[in-house]
């Protein structure tokens, strides 16, 4: 006996029993089609078909037997001029291209034809709600209950808050060529309290990032194997700038970052800002930028600190650095910089110590800057031309 998908397949009025049936349902029409397919199979009865008995059943034209050929057929995007569909195509943003890719094969070759470039795209998961804001346009997505979501807080479905949402945001990232001027992956850490433990949040495993051109990237919250994946989606050389924050991970040290600083994406980079403390022998992996910051081991000594200008004064392209370190005391000796450099020691409780300081055989200068506040020691350091 056939299947009762292969049956309704067999007699046209038999498929438009199944429309009319989604007609008494009283679902939106795209739902509605794909119920259809669902049941009867994808390939059985295009869209247009399907919305043009769906539209007459709905208005009470039962007449299955009705000729189509006396009515005119419409218009569709494609019958317009080429370059008028292009110059409508190119008027609209990268977001609302993602979506126009999905209408046909034609307008899908005609939007990856053309250029997209956002400047910005923010992208925030925690355990209760997914957010995602591209150029100017935000979205979210909240969960509800135990396994629905409330999407822009108007429409609930039953679906993870986390899967709905991407559904949504893989369209963008499939575009081919795709262009991001700033790309933020966040990812909020939520406790039971202060010291309590740390509760399951999502880690965007299920993303598929095709090859991306972002020129800055800031990546919060996930660990370094999530890093180095999103990373290695990411065109090396157009990744100019790269900010890597491990808040929450408590368990991040400095011998998990080996593996990062071999990735192509992070060898090429201009700017690098790491916010895990690292030793003094270390910093020989930011030689090859213009611009790095990072943390470095607690308590260190003034004799330790005046070495970082010895190791940066050799770094070729080195314009400037941001460290810092914790110290357990409440003051910090801020006059033996006066003493290493032979300048006179101010009178009274120094807090903060500068000092323009020439590269040995150079005619290049160097600002060395340190400031002490509260337990933590703050050190800029600019080459001065």
């Amino acid at each position: 006996m056939e299947s009762i998908p292969e049956i309704l397949k067999s007699h046209d009025h038999h498929l438009k029993f199944c429309i009319l049936y989604e007609v008494a349902r009283k679902k939106p029409i795209f739902d509605s089609y794909r119920n259809f397919c669902d049941a009867v199979g994808p390939d059985v009865m295009e869209y247009r078909d399907f919305e043009f008995w769906y539209h007459r059943f709905r208005q009470g034209e039962l007449d299955f037997d009705y000729d189509r050929s006396a009515v005119p057929v419409p218009k569709t995007l494609m019958d317009m001029p080429v370059n008028l569909v292009r110059k409508i195509t190119k008027e609209l943003d990268p977001f609302e291209r993602s979506s126009l890719r999905s209408t046909s094969h034609a307008i899908k070759e005609l939007s990856d034809s053309l250029p997209s470039v956002f400047e910005r795209i923010n992208v925030t998961t925690s355990a209760k709600e997914f957010q995602w804001e591209l150029n100017e346009k935000q979205f979210e997505c909240i969960r509800y209950n135990d396994t629905g979501c409330l999407f822009q807080k108007t429409k609930l479905y039953e679906e993870n808050y986390i899967k709905k949402s991407l559904e949504y945001l893989t369209l963008v990232f499939k575009i081919p060529h795709i262009q991001v001027n700033y790309l933020s992956l966040i990812n909020m850490e939520d406790r039971d309290g202060f010291l309590g433990s740390r509760r399951a949040t999502p880690y965007l495993d299920d993303l598929r990032l095709s090859p991306l051109y972002v020129e800055e990237v800031c990546i919060d919250g996930y660990d370094v194997n999530r890093v180095i994946h999103f990373l290695s989606a990411m065109t090396p050389g157009h990744l100019e700038s790269i900010d890597l924050v491990f808040d929450g991970m408590w368990d991040i040290g400095r011998e998990n970052f080996e593996a990062i600083f071999e990735i192509d994406q992070l060898k090429q980079a201009k700017e690098v800002a790491i916010d895990v403390e690292f030793h003094l022998e270390d910093l020989v992996k930011f030689s090859h930028l213009r611009s790095f910051k990072c943390g470095l081991k607690n308590n260190m000594e003034p004799e330790e600190v005046l070495r970082i200008l010895d190791i940066v004064s050799n770094f070729e392209e080195f314009e400037s650095c941001d460290v810092s370190f914790y110290h357990y005391m409440h003051t910090y000796p801020m006059e033996r910089f006066s003493e290493a450099f032979g300048v006179e020691i101010p009178e009274g409780p120094l807090e903060k110590f500068s000092h323009r300081y020439q590269i040995p055989g150079s005619n290049e200068y160097m600002k060395f800057e340190i400031e002490h506040s509260g337990i933590w020691c703050f050190i800029e350091i600019r080459k001065i031309r």
